[in-house]
Order: C-alpha cells, then sequence, then structure tokens
C-alpha cells in the first residue's frame, strides 16, 4: 500500500516535471520563431544606424548642379505622375505625359526659371536626398515645398527632419512667414514627418469613389 502510493507521488512528480519543460520548450520555441521573424528588422535596422553613424548628422543644402537637374527632374516627373495614378486622378497610361506637361509648366524656363530653388541634401559629401523649393514673390512671403525627397538607402535615418529644418532657416533668411506643401493623402509616412516637424493641415480634400 505504502510502496504503492509513493510510486503514486513519483508519477505525480515525474508529469508535473514533464509538463514544466514541455512548456518551457513551447514557450522557447516561440520567442525563436518571434526571433526569426523579427532578425531581419534587426539586421536592417543595424545598418541603418551603421549608416547613420559612418555619415553622421552634419547635413548642407547644396545648390544642385544642371547635371544633376536634369536626372532630377526625370524621377519628378516619374514620382508625382505614380502619386497621382495611386491616388485615382490619372490613367496609367497617360500619367507620365501629363506629370511632364504640367511640370513644364511650372518651371517653363528649367532650371533657370525664377523663383524656384533646386538643392541636395548633402551628409559628408554624400547626396542623400533632394528638395525643391519655390519662394512666391508677393507679401507676406510664402516658401512652398514642391518636391522632397530621401533616396530609399537613406530613409528612417531622420535626414527627412533635418532637412525640414534646414528649410525653414533658409526660409526665414529669404524673409518668408511660412512654409507650405501639398502631400497626397495616402502618404501616411510623409504626413507623421510633416507634422512631427510642426506642419499643420490647412485644408482636406475628400473622395468617395462609385
Amino acid at each position: 500500500m505504502v510502496t504503492g502510493l509513493m510510486k503514486s507521488r513519483r508519477l505525480k512528480r515525474f508529469l508535473m516535471r514533464l509538463q514544466y519543460n514541455i512548456t518551457r520548450i513551447t514557450k522557447m520555441t516561440v520567442y525563436f520563431r518571434h526571433f526569426l521573424f523579427y532578425s531581419k528588422y534587426f539586421v536592417k535596422l543595424d545598418l541603418k544606424y551603421t549608416i547613420r553613424l559612418v555619415l553622421g548628422d552634419d547635413m548642407q543644402l547644396r545648390k544642385m548642379q544642371l547635371e544633376r537637374f536634369e536626372s532630377w527632374k526625370i524621377a519628378a516627373i516619374k514620382e508625382f505622375a505614380k502619386g497621382k495614378v495611386e491616388n485615382g486622378e490619372w490613367p496609367q497610361a497617360e500619367s507620365y505625359q501629363l506629370s511632364k506637361e504640367e511640370l513644364n509648366t511650372i518651371l517653363p524656363e528649367g532650371y533657370q526659371t525664377p523663383h524656384h530653388y533646386f538643392y541636395d541634401m548633402v551628409v559628408d559629401d554624400q547626396i542623400v536626398g533632394n528638395i525643391w523649393l519655390s519662394i512666391a514673390d508677393q507679401v507676406p512671403t510664402t516658401a512652398y515645398i514642391l518636391d522632397i525627397g530621401v533616396f530609399p538607402d537613406f530613409q528612417d535615418l531622420g535626414y527627412g527632419s533635418t532637412a525640414l529644418k534646414l528649410i525653414a532657416s533658409e526660409a526665414k533668411m529669404r524673409q518668408c512667414q511660412a512654409i507650405k506643401l501639398h502631400v497626397f493623402g495616402k502618404n501616411k509616412r510623409a504626413i507623421h514627418v510633416y507634422q512631427k516637424n510642426g506642419f499643420e493641415m490647412t485644408d482636406i480634400e475628400m473622395v468617395m469613389k462609385l
């Protein structure tokens, strides 16, 4: 009777330890799966911070050279056309031509169009993005950011926010009282950056598709 009771208790302890170990193994398996899932983001994040560490934070806005302007113009036309298509405003087949015509209307003299300024974002002699700024010839003077973009390899490093601060300094130096810009409603990422840096929404256009 006593022997049977002891065996029963040993079996119970064994089963409890087994259940405990199974639970630990299950948790470790889940943790390992999570690690595998997120490791690619850790590697990407580590690479981003390495780039930032190497290049540093000392950004300058450098006047864009004419040869750079031509390549920027092509990229700007494509990006604006893409935004219009995603927004449902232009058909895909005609978007590039429509975008090109609109940009040529705004810049009738191209690189030399008055009141338009083109900059490269430069960090440690590395171009990380570009800016198109227009300053209206009126009072009160307002600066318009018509295009701002950080190249994909240098995104998520805070360079966009740094550039916006430099633009604000440039606008103040030119006696501007405000900075305005347009952003597509679906570009949540850009909207977040702009709001974080002090921009406020002034009007919202909404569409209901039928």
